[in-house]
Formats: structure tokens, C-alpha cells, sequence
């Protein structure tokens, strides 16, 4: 012990010989004790950024247009047609009325030119036998009268139900058509909303991807800090150095300080 504390003076002493107590001291209690050396410090900042970001927030929807479906031409098509017929739908029942109108009309021309002819007749056949003027004469004229009035008017009655017959046709062809379309229209809009409802449930499943990705990087990123902590490195001073060589040696080196 008594070679280790002359060692020990030897290092106090200064170029004259002398012991120098500034410096032992200085060597005695050292600088920092402690250095920290730890590589992983600029990423724990980084994590706990990215956690307190993350504090009372929740993830948005947002809709990503990149999933919508491209209608295709012939669909497209389809539907203007549709939605143009729906916002307009045809009729017929004017234009067989205005037809029915101008046939009964060249009819009745027609039946004038004949029952004339039948009237001029009849009178002849009575003026050759000279009772065109007479009772038989004019009862044959009236029969004839009520006759040709009796015909024209079967035959109007039943141009008028042919063309209400028209009618209930043309209207049951737009019902028919209109029902077609109506059809049509809702298996289009069935379609058309199945690929919305794909582009929104799409959106969803990417952004539930993506939040599990984040997740995955957060988990692996907190193994590893956990697996590698702080990194601390102690360096004892010389004065400890010392003293874990002989505890005892404190009590001297105090003798001689004092």
C-alpha cells in the first residue's frame, strides 16, 4: 500500500519536483461520469412525435375515385335512350285520331256522290210510272232517305270504335313500353349501384390497408426501441479507479491532503 501511495504522489508532482493538489484534484474526482452513446435517439424522437400526433385523432373516410368502374359505351347508350324516353314517352292516340278524322271525312264525300245516285234512281223508276209525286213515290224516297242515314251512321259508329280501338292499342303499346323501360331502368340503376357501392367499400378496405401498414411499422419500430433502451456508458474517475483497487487506501490519501 505504502508503493501505491508513492506512485500516486509521483503522478501529483509537476516539472519543479513539487505536488501539485489542483491537479490530483483534478484527476482525483475527474470530469462527467456518464457519456450517453445511443444510436437509436433521433428515431425515439421520431416515435414519440408520431404517438402524440396520434393522441384523440381517428382516421377519415376519404373516397378514393381511383377504384371507380368505367361505365361501358353500350351501357351508356342504354341509358341515354332510357332517360330520354322516361323524360319524353311517345304517343299515338292524336295522330290515329287526326287519320280516323280525314278517312271519315273522304267516307262521307264518297256516300254523298252514291246516295245521290241511288235517290236519282229511285225517283226515275217513279216518274216513268208517274207516281214520283204520288204517296208510293215519296215513301219510297223516304225510306231511301232513312236508310242511307241508317248506313251512315253504322258506318260511323264503327269507324268511331275502330279508332277508340286504336286508341286502347296505342296506349296499351305505351304502358307495354313504358313498363319495358321502367324495367330496363331499374336493373340499369341496380348495376349502376352496385359499382358505386364497390368504389365506397373499396375506399374503405385501402384505408383500413394503410392503417394497418402504419400499425405493423408502429409495432416494429417500438419492439426494436424496447429491444435496444438508452445506451448509457459510465466512465469512473480516477479517485474510484483507485479506491476499487484497496478500499483502505482512502483514509492515506486524506492524511495527506490534510
Amino acid at each position: 500500500m505504502q508503493k501505491l501511495i508513492e506512485l500516486f504522489l509521483q503522478i501529483l508532482k509537476d516539472e519543479q519536483g513539487e505536488v501539485n493538489w489542483l491537479t490530483g484534484e483534478g484527476i482525483l474526482w475527474g470530469g462527467d461520469d456518464e457519456e450517453e452513446d445511443d444510436p437509436y435517439a433521433a428515431l425515439r424522437s421520431q416515435y414519440q412525435n408520431y404517438l402524440s400526433g396520434k393522441l384523440g385523432t381517428s382516421t377519415p373516410y376519404t373516397y378514393n375515385s381511383a377504384f371507380d368502374i368505367q361505365q361501358p359505351t353500350v351501357e351508356s347508350a342504354a341509358e341515354k335512350t332510357i332517360l330520354g324516353y322516361l323524360e319524353n314517352p311517345t304517343t299515338n292516340v292524336s295522330d290515329y285520331s287526326e287519320a280516323t278524322k280525314k278517312y271519315s271525312e273522304a267516307a262521307k264525300a264518297s256516300r254523298a256522290e252514291t246516295y245521290a245516285d241511288e235517290m236519282k234512281k229511285t225517283q226515275n223508276m217513279y216518274n216513268r210510272l208517274g207516281l214520283v209525286s204520288s204517296t208510293p213515290g215519296l215513301t219510297a224516297e223516304a225510306d231511301l232517305n232513312r236508310k242511307q242515314a241508317t248506313e251512315a251512321n253504322l258506318f260511323d259508329t264503327e269507324l268511331a270504335y275502330q279508332n277508340l280501338d286504336r286508341q286502347l292499342t296505342a296506349q296499351g303499346l305505351d304502358v307495354s313500353q313504358l313498363s319495358s323501360m321502367l324495367g330496363q331502368a331499374t336493373n340499369l340503376g341496380k348495376t349502376q349501384r352496385a359499382s358505386q357501392q364497390y368504389s365506397q367499400q373499396a375506399s374503405e378496405s385501402d384505408i383500413a390497408r394503410m392503417v394497418g401498414e402504419e400499425q405493423t411499422y408502429a409495432s416494429l419500430l417500438s419492439s426494436l426501441l424496447g429491444q435496444n433502451p438508452e445506451d448509457t456508458t459510465y466512465t469512473p474517475n480516477t479517485l474510484e479507479q483507485l479506491l476499487s483497487t484497496g478500499a483502505d487506501i482512502l483514509p492515506y490519501l486524506l492524511m495527506m491532503m490534510a
